[in-house]
């Protein structure tokens, strides 16, 4: 027989911005968030905790673990849930259209949420629940904020090869080249170095987030290889 810890279990609330089904402590379920909780050792029981109605086909969220807020993008309704993770009471705050990805400023309280059918990407004060809207090139779909610079990425895959670059102080923008189809995009605040992952030409871009330089390197496998 299996012992099961019977001991009281720890909300899991790991890393900024992750999409819904990858994580161990989000699932999807229709078009509601079930938030597990888990003991962070393997063989413990799990239990859910709770079932939150959001908007319709939802496909991102985000935590800000400074206030406890969760942020969810609902695609079809064109809006994001915010739930009070202390009562997962919700509020609904309008973006654009097709919300895609969310990403989460704890420094400043910031919500960046891109649209991928704008294109642009809305900007929610979490304090407030006011927003305001950036512009950035079309096929904006992955995004990733470095909370010491203030600085914001978004990846815009559709027939642009390139990221745009939000000053988080003052919204203003920043074109950056990459490579073809930029489909993921990462940030070591420690280096302020972005790592960009291009799907259509088998390469990562790094950005140097002091100066937007560029440089490229290439993975040993690759299409190429076969061809």
């Amino acid at each position: 027989m299996t012992n099961f810890d019977t001991r009281p279990s720890r909300p899991v609330v790991d890393g900024i911005c992750v999409r819904l089904g990858l994580p161990p402590w989000a699932v999807r379920v229709g078009c509601a968030i079930a938030f597990l909780t888990l003991w962070p050792l393997a063989g413990h029981a799990q239990s859910v905790t709770a079932t939150v109605p959001v908007g319709t086909l939802p496909v991102a969220v985000a935590v800000n673990p400074v206030t406890n807020k969760i942020y969810v993008a609902n695609q079809n309704t064109a809006n994001v849930t915010v739930i009070d993770g202390a009562t997962n009471a919700t509020q609904t705050v309008d973006a654009g259209l097709l919300p895609s990805a969310v990403a989460v400023n704890p420094v400043t309280n910031k919500i960046y949420v891109v649209n991928g059918g704008s294109p642009s990407v809305t900007v929610i004060d979490g304090a407030t629940n006011a927003t305001a809207t950036v512009t950035v090139a079309a096929g904006g779909s992955v995004i990733a904020v470095n909370p010491v610079t203030n600085k914001i990425y978004v990846a815009n895959s559709v027939n642009s090869g390139t990221v745009t670059v939000i000053d988080g102080a003052t919204n203003a923008t920043t074109t950056v080249t990459v490579g073809n189809f930029p489909a993921a995009v990462a940030v070591n605040a420690e280096t302020n170095k972005i790592y960009v992952a291009n799907q259509g030409s088998a390469s990562v871009t790094v950005i140097d987030g002091a100066t937007n330089a560029t440089g490229r390197s290439r993975p040993a496998f690759s299409r190429s290889a076969w061809q």
